[in-house]
């Protein structure tokens, strides 16, 4: 029997670990493909979901996108003074989408896993309304008022994406960062605003004429004229507006 020599055992140690590592490299790779959720989102009951696809070893594109659909019950009497039955809620409806391009500047991971550097775009869009009780009014145009938020921001930050498990396909992904946005608003109604008195069954009023005077007077002199379908920035909203951060989890594939 021939004996084996070093050479030949250091050629066989070296042939194994490459093949080895390239098997775990394959075995292992790191997905391209990312989807994930918001949680912050659930909080504020919108559905936040994002995709995200790696590009080369160092970039990566990600797109979100959000939709909320709410009734909110409200007092309007802590507002005004006195009950208003016939408004029983506000409604919030709101869409948005933010594309995300994403910079990993490290060797050790490829992207999207670790720490990374990103600049972002948002834009959303709201609309918020008062929901009348129709059983109450016959009109309910007449009393509901249509409030509409538009909202763009630009900005940059920084994460870092967790990618977990066997496959790597568990993630969690935490950022922070600053942007620069803008807020504005608009307000519609349908026609002349209109507060009749309305009585009730069991006796007065739900709305006494001289509380139904005084509303109306004041919407249709000292805001409808004013503000009806005019666009009006919020600039203290802008202001104030300056941070952004999200955690999301997700699966990569």
């Amino acid at each position: 029997m021939k004996k084996i020599g070093f050479k030949s055992l250091f050629l066989v140690a070296s042939l194994f670990s490459a093949y080895h590592a390239t098997a775990q490299n394959e075995y292992h790779p790191t997905p391209e493909n990312v989807v994930k959720l918001n949680i912050g989102s659930i909080f504020l009951l919108h559905a936040n979901v994002a995709y995200q696809r790696a590009l080369s070893k160092h970039f990566s594109l990600q797109i979100a996108g959000l939709y909320g659909n709410i009734n909110l019950p409200i007092d309007v009497k802590q507002y005004i003074g006195f009950n208003v039955p016939y408004i029983k809620s506000i409604n919030y409806e709101g869409f948005g989408f933010v594309p995300e391009f994403r910079y990993y500047p490290l060797n050790v991971t490829t992207a999207p896993r670790g720490w990374y550097l990103n600049a972002f775009y948002q834009y959303r869009e709201a609309n918020i309304k008062n929901c009348v009780d129709e059983t109450i009014v016959s009109n309910p145009k007449q009393y509901t008022v249509n409030f509409k938020f538009t909202y763009t921001g630009v900005g940059v930050g920084t994460g870092y994406q967790f990618m977990f498990g066997r496959d790597r396909n568990i993630v969690i992904d935490a950022s922070v960062g600053l942007k620069y946005s803008t807020v504005s608003l608009r307000t519609r109604w349908d026609g002349i605003v209109k507060f009749d008195p309305i009585n009730n069954p069991s006796g007065g009023y739900y709305v006494s004429p001289e509380d139904a005077q005084t509303v109306e007077n004041f919407l249709n002199r000292e805001v409808v004229d004013k503000v009806n379908n005019q666009e009006l920035g919020l600039g203290f909203l802008s202001a104030v507006d300056i941070f952004r951060s999200t955690l999301y989890v997700g699966y990569g594939f």
